[in-house]
């Protein structure tokens, strides 16, 4: 199995956040579903950040079509390394508005921190990287 984890800038308009997440979702759910990718979006301060799992195959060929996406640019990688463990068999894909917590209820919160506690004790994804990553949104807006 496969994880890549990557930071970008957003070029949405941040009224238009709601709208553009639940557009990735509805395309990106039937699509990963069909291809044993699993993950989450979190959007926060203008950035981007995306954790996707699966077949290697799969999820290099998705990256491939996310870095045309016209919504992002300045794609960041930040893990790209194989794993023995899925995070997040329980998302095909989520995505969240971090800059809006108080949107997500609290038993999404938890479920968010469980999938990402598999991949941070396991050593595959970068507990740092993934928090360099939400200061580096911060510091950038």
């Amino acid at each position: 199995m496969h994880l890549i984890v990557y930071i970008s800038d957003c070029l949405v308009p941040d009224a238009e956040i709601p709208i553009c997440l639940a557009e990735i979702t509805h395309h990106a759910k039937p699509f990963n579903q069909e291809n044993g990718i699993t993950g989450m979006l979190f959007y926060h301060k203008m950035k981007f950040i995306q954790i996707l799992e699966g077949p290697r195959a799969a999820v290099l060929a998705l990256v491939e079509k996310i870095v045309k996406d016209p919504r992002h640019k300045n794609i960041e990688v930040l893990v790209d390394e194989t794993t023995d463990i899925r995070g997040f068999e329980e998302w095909n894909m989520e995505a969240f508005n971090l800059s809006a917590m108080a949107g997500i209820e609290t038993s999404q919160r938890a479920k968010i921190q469980q999938s990402c506690l598999r991949h941070f004790l396991i050593g595959s994804l970068s507990a740092t990287a993934f928090y360099q990553a939400i200061m580096a949104a911060d510091e950038r807006s």
